[in-house]
């Protein structure tokens, strides 16, 4: 999880310094809509609930959607759907988080955001050619932060970093993922 976090930090320090080579663009306000997307790895953490049963810290794939609109040139509102997900052999897990976030610029590239909205838990078992499936939701919670890099006016680079927390009835999660996005802003 440290390297995790260094290499994130130095990503982001690297992108940061290389800004004005990657883009020209002056105007970097948000005053329409926004849609996006980005892929990336995540960490999983689960805590079972009335039990002492723990598991390791698990990696696995993430991707995060975004889209919505500005109300200020520095505050976006929005809905942000973040998801987890590994396949070991024949099971297929899925941690997901579908907040109403709202997004603040504290410079114009760097921005934190937080959420409230609903967790949700998919379990997928492939035995004898047949699926057997599980699923589980209840609350959810988004918090992250990253940079916007403007490529044209309306073409943006976004990596960011993302921690989610899901409180279903079985267990409680935590994902905490780096995404690599793409995003447009009109």
């Amino acid at each position: 999880m440290r390297r995790i976090l260094i290499a994130m930090l130095v990503l982001t320090l690297l992108l940061s310094a290389s800004a004005p080579a990657v883009t020209k663009v002056k105007n970097t306000d948000h005053s329409g809509f926004y849609v996006g997307f980005g892929i990336g790895f995540g960490n999983l953490g689960i805590d079972f609930n009335n039990t002492d049963v723990t598991f390791d810290r698990e990696g696995g794939g993430a991707g995060v959607i975004f889209l919505g609109g500005a109300l200020k040139p520095d505050l976006l509102l929005g809905l942000d759907v973040n998801a987890w997900t590994r396949k070991d052999d024949n099971v297929t897990r899925t941690i997901s988080t579908s907040s109403l976030c709202l997004t603040y610029y504290a410079t114009p590239r760097f921005f934190v955001k937080g959420g409230v909205g609903v967790g949700s838990a998919d379990v997928e078992v492939e035995y004898h050619h047949s699926t057997v499936s599980y699923n589980e939701t209840g609350f959810g919670l988004t918090a992250g932060a990253g940079m916007e890099f403007r490529l044209t006016r309306h073409f943006a680079l976004v990596p960011s970093t993302q921690w989610s927390y899901q409180s279903l009835d079985s267990f409680k999660s935590n994902v905490f993922s780096i995404t690599f996005s793409v995003g447009w802003f009109w």
